[in-house]
């Protein structure tokens, strides 16, 4: 994780450090960095698998969230906000739909469904404006 948080850093400079995605892109990496590490405390101290499970869920979704603003505020325009909303929207109802579909998917979230549907639309909002936005 430390290896892609120091490649995108050099990215960034070496494109002239100026671009405000650039920025956002290494803050969200920098959180996945987190992430990594609340995940892996988990393994780490066994009877306390559920608050690094969350912690980890939290600043992943974090990165996420300053993906999306850096992709928002370095290419979306008031003109075309459908581009943005859309993506969005769409990203929710499938981070809802990743939870209604437990059971025929015969996966057991129990505790964590929540947190599972909300990070789900938090990783498909990612997708979708990038997706939205470049076209």
């Amino acid at each position: 994780s430390a290896i892609f948080c120091m490649t995108a850093v050099a990215a960034w400079f070496a494109a002239g450090g100026t671009q405000i995605l650039g920025a956002f892109t290494v803050l969200g990496l920098v959180f996945g960095l987190m992430g990594d590490i609340w995940l892996d405390l988990k393994y780490v101290f066994p009877r306390e698998d559920a608050p690094f499970t969350y912690a980890g869920f939290a600043v992943f979704g974090i990165g996420h969230v300053l993906y999306c603003t850096g992709l928002v505020l370095q290419y979306a325009s008031l003109e075309q906000a459908a581009f943005v909303w859309l993506p969005l929207l769409l990203a929710v109802v499938l981070g809802l739909g990743n939870g209604w579909m437990e059971k025929p998917m015969k996966l057991q979230y129990g505790a964590f469904k929540p947190v599972v549907m909300a990070y789900g639309a938090l990783l498909f909002a990612s997708v979708l404006l990038s997706g939205s936005l470049a076209f």
